[in-house]
């Protein structure tokens, strides 16, 4: 491949170089890293997109903006629709605004999207869970 800058957006777009950019990682996580070439890889607009939306989710989960986080989650979705954590996410969030049956719904369609899911066991839990106090409720 070509020559390629590393550029850090959070300094005025200076270029940094691959041990500058270790040094960097290792502040911000606290422990010494290796970087190989693959760290520093061109990625696809796609990607890129996919990452910066990542973060905006996870901004809105840490605000708890539920109905911020459905619309990233469906932005997410449309650019990977096989992210099975999109999937799962799609349905935590109307949970958390008390669309419970949107919820179920979106949790239903992961499960069965995605039947031997780490975090399976989990979600058929919460479902349980959530729709005996809602019958109890009723």
């Amino acid at each position: 491949g070509g020559s390629h800058l590393l550029l850090d957006a959070f300094n005025g777009g200076a270029i940094v170089t691959p041990a500058a950019c270790a040094e960097l990682v290792a502040r911000a996580t606290g422990h010494k890293v290796v970087l190989d070439e693959a760290a520093f890889a061109p990625v696809s607009k796609r990607h890129l997109l996919a990452r910066m939306l990542q973060n905006v989710k996870g901004i809105w989960c840490r605000q708890e903006d539920w109905a911020r986080v459905v619309r990233v989650v469906d932005r997410l979705l449309a650019l990977d629709p096989g992210a099975a954590a999109e999937r799962r996410d799609r349905g935590t969030a109307p949970v958390n605004l008390g669309e419970y049956e949107r919820g179920f719904g979106e949790w239903e369609h992961y499960l069965s999207e995605f039947p031997n899911a780490p975090d399976g066991d989990e979600i058929r839990g919460r479902l349980r869970r959530l729709r005996r106090r809602r019958a109890q409720l009723n």
